[in-house]
């Protein structure tokens, strides 16, 4: 098990569980809290965490109690989904949405306040999603004739999972979301990647299902992004 900074936020941590099938839950769950003893400064301001295993997560908020004042707010609830090259099932679409009228293109900073609003990202993501889209990570748009950008996918910078799918309201079910899917996952493999990951709300049971149709394969367990939360 590792507790390594994320490169999207030098706050943050991201938790590796081992992956070791003969280390007993015990020894785990002592391992979890010997890095959280030693490799964590809880005085960094703001704090966050990503992928905590659920069994870990009651651990983790006891430790924020014990080393904190302030509150910790869990961000997300997910499951994480794998795909290796080998078995990324590329499917036959049938073509909902005109080709005519729809492109599939690299996204651009101008559209920076679109991105935002269609994955109702904060607007203090925006310096992230600069650096993925002039970095070599694929980030698509989906590119209305006359609407302008109706749809988003990408590949994020730290940990090279798929996310950031959204498509607009007024476009949805005519396909668009896989075409940006498979269009994104394709060009990330092309790029010498053999593999990719992704996270998706327990809720969130449509993505699920896309990502299955595509041959991801649902890890065990589900998973908590833990943030400090911000005082209203």
């Amino acid at each position: 098990m590792l507790v390594t900074p994320s490169l999207q936020n030098c706050h943050s941590f991201c938790i590796h569980a081992s992956s070791k099938s003969t280390i007993t839950a015990s020894i785990i769950d002592k391992e979890f809290e010997d890095l959280l003893s030693q490799f964590v400064d809880w005085t960094l301001e703001p704090l966050s965490f990503g992928m905590v295993p659920e069994r870990q997560l009651s651990l983790i908020l006891r430790f924020w109690s014990a080393q904190r004042n302030d509150a910790c707010s869990i961000d997300f609830h997910c499951y994480s989904f794998c795909l290796h090259r080998l078995n990324f099932k590329q499917q036959q679409q049938r073509q909902q949405y005109s080709t005519t009228d729809i492109r599939m293109a690299a996204l651009q900073l101008k559209d920076m306040q679109r991105i935002l609003q269609l994955n109702a990202y904060p607007d203090s993501y925006a310096k992230y999603l600069a650096q993925l889209i002039e970095s070599d990570r694929v980030s698509l748009g989906a590119y209305h004739r006359e609407q302008g950008l109706i749809g988003t996918a990408m590949i994020h910078l730290d940990d090279l999972s798929f996310g950031g799918l959204a498509v607009h309201s007024s476009f949805r079910r005519q396909g668009i979301a896989l075409a940006l899917s498979q269009h994104t996952i394709e060009q990330h493999f092309k790029q010498g990647y053999s593999y990719v990951s992704s996270n998706v709300s327990v809720d969130n049971t449509a993505p699920q299902r896309l990502l299955k149709k595509l041959g991801f394969e649902k890890t065990n367990g589900a998973y908590y992004w833990l943030s400090t939360a911000i005082a209203t």
